[in-house]
């Protein structure tokens, strides 16, 4: 009976022991750097009739992941491309937008009309927005009804890209199509390419 106990009680040691090696971190994979300056800003308001919890509801990004965060020129393909990922609230947060050239002016999406030949979403012309509040995503505007971006500055690398945005998109995370406006759109981003 004794040696039940010991035995027992030594499984219940090895097993701790197990567990707390178990909880070791990798030392060689660093977690990703952040800004946590005022650089980079991302703003906009949403707007929603059908959906409450969109409506009015301002978004401003902050701690900018610059790992996987770029807004440049690709000159393969003559388009700016803006990705941004930062958090909203502590969920991750992202914005995805390319548009044609890198000059100053407006520009303009339309959905789609004809599904063979939609000429949108093509290489150089692309809008996303989604914020992911775990366990499911709160809001995800994937596909457009119209989108306007008018940059304002377009600065060499390490100055900022600017402008502001409005978009009238379609959201699905309720698993009903919404019609979700998003108003009064700002960006300033450093240029990273």
């Amino acid at each position: 009976m004794q040696n039940l106990k010991i035995n027992t009680l030594l499984l219940f040691f090895l097993a701790v022991l197990l567990s707390f090696s178990a909880c070791k971190k990798d030392p060689d994979v660093d977690p990703p750097e952040v800004i946590e300056n005022n650089d980079n800003k991302i703003r906009f308001l949403l707007n929603s009739s059908t959906n409450l919890d969109f409506n009015n509801k301002l978004i401003e990004f902050n701690n900018f992941n610059i790992d996987a965060s770029e807004a440049g020129y690709q000159a393969d393909g003559d388009y700016t491309h803006l990705r941004m990922i930062a958090t909203w609230k502590d969920d991750v947060a992202t914005m995805e937008v390319k548009f044609p050239g890198k000059e100053i002016g407006t520009i303009i999406f339309n959905e789609p009309e004809d599904i063979a030949n939609p000429g949108y979403p093509t290489d150089d012309k692309f809008f996303r927005v989604y914020i992911n509040q775990m366990p499911q995503q709160e809001f995800g505007g994937l596909a457009i009804k119209q989108v306007t971006i008018a940059v304002t500055e377009y600065g060499e690398i390490g100055e900022p890209i600017k402008g502001t945005f409005s978009a009238v998109v379609y959201e699905y995370t309720s698993l009903n199509e919404q019609v979700v406006a998003i108003n009064n759109g700002t960006f300033e981003l450093i240029r990273t390419n």
